[in-house]
């Protein structure tokens, strides 16, 4: 809603939505005339330095992003800012002007507090209410990115006097160190703890150590046993023995105590009911406390969560603060550093292009004292020529008819001629093709010898020279090719068009 009432009339609003845009109308006014803004927006001093009297047409508020996006009527600005003490507006409702003269130019950045670790849903109030009991506030920088209007985590806080800065400068340091106390107790109690498992560990180790010496020392014994004389072996078997005696009698005994028991199983029958019945009440009144513990865990983690959701506005955020001036040696060491490892980056990419100039220019050097290559080797008694009747129209006809009737190395066909040229592998090839008349149906072969073979072998050599001495086309890739696209465009909308009349 307030999205929609920010552009409208003083006549549409009423009531608390009125108020509220005055308000922010008022306190964007005051910020525009203040001494922190003043003292660096050079296009609102020019303008107040040009009237005698400092007064500033309100239409130039007009074009302000920020009084754009509460309001564009002058009126409306008028009466907003009709109640403040520090603004002045002139009769006719157009123009407007401090009261108060300047002051005199203090050290912004000694009255200013860098602020970082901030939360995401932070805004100039936040920040305001935060740090409003160190001293009065004047003005609060908060960076954002340009696209998601996100905050950078980081803002500047000007007060209206240095002292404020070393203020909260100290408060926030006894809090860190506080903070760093309970850290240090917390892990010298992890440790104990820590220790104290390794202690109970290590006794659990020693007292398994001693079991099985036990064992090995009780094995040890029953060997030993095992190794007795005849005699022990005999008074062994006699103990034996008497212990099977001792067993038999005990079962007789058991027996006739079951059959003094059988009449008293009855007795039991019914107090069994009456167990079983208090087991089931005892069971249900279990289950009814678990049910109202389980309740209580359940209500406990809800507000749990509730006061998690409302943990934006009640609890802050552990803050990190610092002066402007130790914010700016951080700043400028920082640069100074990026500055040192860009130069140093240069440098070996400097050294690393010179070594690939160097390879390459030995390597070309290498390759120009190589001789050249030869591509066709000159074979005497390889050279076909076929006279035809008529001259050529379709090279991959006639082509396919040299094939079709021999196996050949290459065959020229140049179209509009009359003659046909076959080169064979070897010189048994091109002898076997003449003699077997294997093509007669295309017209008179015959085998090339002396100059007009060596004629033609020349001509064979021009041609593959003059066909690599022409350099590759350079395929543009990339940037070079989104460049070249571009200035084909360009050319095309400057090209002047002609319209008949």
């Amino acid at each position: 809603m307030e999205e929609i009432t920010d552009h409208l009339s003083s006549k549409q609003l009423s009531g608390k939505k009125k108020k509220k845009l005055y308000t922010k109308i008022n306190t964007q006014m005051e910020f525009y005339f203040s001494d922190s803004n003043l003292a660096k927006d050079k296009f609102l001093q020019n303008l107040i330095n040009q009237d005698s009297e400092g007064y500033v047409d309100l239409e130039i508020f007009k074009t302000f992003n920020k009084l754009k996006e509460l309001t564009e009527d002058i009126d409306v600005i008028a009466a907003a800012v009709s109640k403040s003490n520090i603004l002045q507006v002139n009769e006719d409702k157009t123009r407007i002007r401090r009261v108060a003269p300047l002051g005199k130019p203090k050290d912004f950045d000694a009255c200013t507090l860098y602020v970082e670790k901030l939360p995401s849903y932070v805004d100039h109030k936040w920040i305001k209410d935060v740090f409003e009991n160190f001293g009065t506030v004047d003005h609060i920088n908060i960076p954002r990115f340009k696209i998601s209007k996100r905050v950078k985590g980081f803002a500047f806080v000007e007060f209206s006097s240095p002292e404020s800065v070393d203020k909260a400068c100290e408060h926030y340091k006894k809090n860190s160190d506080a903070k760093q106390c309970d850290e240090s107790e917390e892990d010298d109690s992890k440790n104990v703890k820590s220790r104290k498992a390794s202690q109970m560990s290590d006794t659990e180790e020693k007292s398994s150590k001693k079991r099985k010496t036990e064992n090995v020392m009780g094995l040890s014994e029953e060997k030993n046993n095992i190794e007795e004389t005849p005699q022990a072996s005999k008074d062994r078997e006699a103990n034996s023995d008497s212990e099977m005696k001792r067993s038999a009698n005990r079962k007789r005994k058991h027996e006739d105590s079951d059959t003094d028991i059988q009449p008293k199983k009855a007795k039991d029958a019914d107090t069994g009911l009456q167990t079983s019945d208090s087991k089931e009440e005892s069971q249900k009144q279990d289950n009814t406390n678990n049910n109202s513990a389980d309740e209580t865990e359940k209500r406990s983690k809800h507000k749990r969560k509730h006061k998690k959701k409302k943990a934006d506005g009640s609890e802050r955020p552990s803050l990190r603060v610092m002066s402007k001036y130790e914010w700016k040696s951080y700043r400028n060491r920082y640069l100074a550093l990026q500055r040192s490892t860009m130069s140093h980056i240069k440098k070996q990419i400097m050294l690393e292009t010179q070594e690939l100039r160097e390879l390459e220019t030995s390597h070309k050097s290498e390759t120009a004292t190589e001789p050249p290559k030869k591509g066709l080797q000159f074979q005497p008694g390889v050279i076909l020529k076929v006279a035809l009747p008529k001259p050529i129209e379709n090279s991959t006809e006639v082509k396919d008819k040299v094939k079709a009737n021999a196996t050949v190395a290459y065959i020229d066909a140049p179209l509009g001629h009359s003659e046909l040229f076959i080169r064979c592998h070897n010189q048994e090839e091109a002898l076997s093709i003449v003699q077997n008349k294997k093509l007669q149906n295309l017209g008179s072969v015959q085998l090339l010898l002396g100059a007009d073979e060596q004629s033609y072998w020349q001509k064979i050599e021009d041609e593959r020279n003059l066909k690599f001495s022409v350099p590759l086309p350079h395929k543009k890739r990339g940037r070079d090719k989104i460049i070249a696209k571009a200035a084909k465009l360009a050319e095309q909308k400057n090209k002047h068009i002609y319209f008949e009349e």
